[in-house]
C-alpha cells in the first residue's frame, strides 16, 4: 500500500503523536507501524459498514475521493484508495 505524505517514518493520517497517546492510554502495545496497520483496517471497516464509498477522480487518474452515505464527496483527494478509505473512517469518527 502506498502511504503518501508525511516523512518516511510516519504516516500522515496516523501520526506518531497519535500512536503515543494510544500507548499511554493502554489502547495498544504494538509498535508504531503495526498500530498503523490495525488503525487502517479499523477505519476502513467502519467506513464500509457505515455506507461510505470510495470513488475515482475522473480528472486525476490515480486519485480517489470518499463519499458519505448522504452523497457528500470529500474535499481532499487521496493518492491511494486505502488512504481515501482511512479518511472516510476518520471523517465518520468526527461526526
Amino acid at each position: 500500500m502506498h502511504l503518501s505524505g508525511g516523512s518516511r517514518s510516519e504516516y500522515k493520517l496516523l501520526t506518531r503523536a497519535d500512536w503515543r497517546q494510544a500507548v499511554y492510554s493502554d489502547e495498544t502495545s504494538k509498535e508504531y507501524w503495526g498500530w498503523v496497520a490495525d488503525q487502517l483496517d479499523e477505519h476502513i471497516e467502519k467506513a464500509q459498514q457505515a455506507g461510505y464509498s470510495v470513488i475515482d477522480d475522473p480528472e486525476q487518474p490515480g486519485c480517489y475521493w470518499f463519499q458519505t452515505p448522504e452523497g457528500v464527496i470529500s474535499d481532499v483527494s487521496s493518492k491511494a484508495a486505502g488512504e481515501a478509505w482511512c479518511r472516510a473512517g476518520l471523517h465518520l469518527e468526527e461526526r
